[in-house]
């Protein structure tokens, strides 16, 4: 169990710091985790005598391997509301470990109840499905989330702690390349929906998941093309990482192992796909990663200058926006569904993404934050290199940038289907686009300055 001593000696404020970020979080993710399980918000009250009855009969369903992704999703939201805040009640100081241990077995058991009572609650929430398999899941989720922290915890708060105490540039990018890594291989594996029998995978190669090469008249270009900048960007990281310590005869082989291993690793995740031409994207990809790592120097001297970073955000502002309506399939005309697409964008918050499964819409959530995140990252290091210290103009600028650009994409949805707009996506936007620049600035800011430039920002 994580306990006082697992806390290197550092300042009081990283303390302060660490456990105000691990009660935030999991604060938030806990009010995320319940609000999502209750839209589409179509309150419809019960007699308590229906409601008794259904809750006497939540059935226990048979799930195929098509469901099978949204209950593992199911168990994965519970994750990190309780790993956060067991993190923060394992971080208190001066107190016993008997104490410590039953204060997370009250949050256990608080989170335990929490997964009953919001499966209780959502017969109240149509169209929402009860059954007994979510209630496992969320409860499974909640175990997990309190082992992690009590098995992981030490290691996260070392270097979590090393981060915030002004580490060099050379352990950043070590400590973002070995997260990169680690996340890609969550990534390849999720939503962990692992085929059980031949049968199964059979059903995956019919249904296009599985195969050697991909098939353009089967694919649609842009699908084909997605495919490959993700198996590329997927082995970045691990070229990075080969480029600074091995020699260039062996990182090709290397590279190209990883790259079977990565689609390997798929074969039995029935969601995802495994190809052979994703294997040579991803070669590609970790070719580039070890290409930067071996022209390190040469390229931190080319983004240290402003117009680096402005030829990223033109392009960014240029290409990125088209690849959120690219898909469309027809230009709607037709001035009643027109206005009845408009008001449909005043949805509240999240309650689109119901109509699809849990495992597309956290997909979907996780692309559409990540692509604004690269905004913020790039306003963040064009503003390092103007200035020594970060600006706040320069943050406002690129906010007022992609909610621009955000409620850009949402008009435009409203007039091309098969895409539904919905106008609290722009609020997602803004989120990605805090999030990148907020890690920007830790990324690229050395600590310069930093007295002169609380006094400017």
């Amino acid at each position: 169990m994580t306990h006082q001593h697992d806390f290197p000696e550092r300042p009081n404020e990283i303390q302060k710091s660490l456990r105000a970020s691990l009660v935030c979080g999991g604060i938030f993710c806990v009010l995320l985790v319940v609000y999502a399980s209750i839209v589409p918000l179509e309150f419809r009250p019960l007699p308590w005598a229906e409601s008794m009855e259904r809750w006497l009969s939540i059935p226990w369903l048979e799930l195929s391997v098509w469901e099978r992704a949204d209950w593992i999703a199911n168990t994965l939201i519970f994750i990190p509301p309780t790993f956060l805040i067991c993190g923060y009640i394992c971080s208190s100081r001066n107190v016993g470990r008997s104490v410590l241990f039953f204060q997370v077995t009250i949050w256990f058991v608080f989170m335990a109840l929490l997964v009953v009572g919001i499966e209780l609650i959502q017969i109240w929430f149509p169209p929402r499905t009860v059954s007994w398999n979510d209630i496992v899941a969320g409860v499974v989720g909640v175990l997990l989330g309190v082992l992690g922290w009590l098995f992981l915890g030490p290691f996260i708060i070392k270097w979590f702690s090393g981060l915030l105490q002004k580490p060099s540039v050379s352990n950043k990018v070590a400590s973002v390349v070995i997260a990169v890594m680690l996340a890609c291989v969550l990534y390849s594996l999720y939503p962990f929906d692992v085929v059980f029998s031949l049968a199964e995978l059979e059903e995956k190669r019919l249904q296009g998941r599985l195969r050697w090469w991909t098939d353009t008249t089967s694919w649609g270009l842009l699908s084909i093309l997605q495919s490959w900048i993700l198996a590329a960007l997927r082995m970045v990281p691990f070229g990075l990482g080969l480029g600074w310590k091995t020699r260039p005869r062996f990182a090709l082989p290397i590279i190209g192992v990883l790259s079977m291993l990565f689609e390997l690793i798929q074969l039995p995740i029935f969601s995802k796909h495994s190809a052979g031409d994703e294997i040579v994207a991803g070669m590609c990809g970790g070719l580039a990663g070890w290409w930067i790592a071996q022209n390190a120097i040469q390229l931190v001297r080319v983004f240290e200058h402003p117009g680096t970073w402005l030829f990223c955000i033109a392009t960014w502002i240029t290409f990125v926006p088209i690849t959120f309506v690219a898909r469309f399939q027809v230009v709607i005309t037709n001035p009643e569904v027109i206005a009845e697409r408009w008001w449909g964008m005043l949805t509240p918050p999240l309650s689109r993404y119901y109509y699809t499964s849990e495992y597309s819409a956290l997909t979907n959530l996780a692309g559409k934050l990540a692509m604004f995140g690269l905004l913020g990252m790039c306003i963040a290091g064009y503003s390092r290199s103007r200035h020594p210290y970060p600006y706040r103009r320069y943050f406002i600028a690129g906010l007022l940038v992609a909610g621009f650009i955000g409620c850009t994409i949402e008009v435009l949805q409203v007039y091309l289907a098969p895409f539904i707009a919905d106008l609290s996506d722009v609020i997602i936007y803004l989120v990605g686009y805090g999030l990148g620049f907020v890690f920007g600035i830790w990324f690229f800011w050395d600590g310069s300055g930093h007295q002169e430039g609380r006094n400017k920002a």
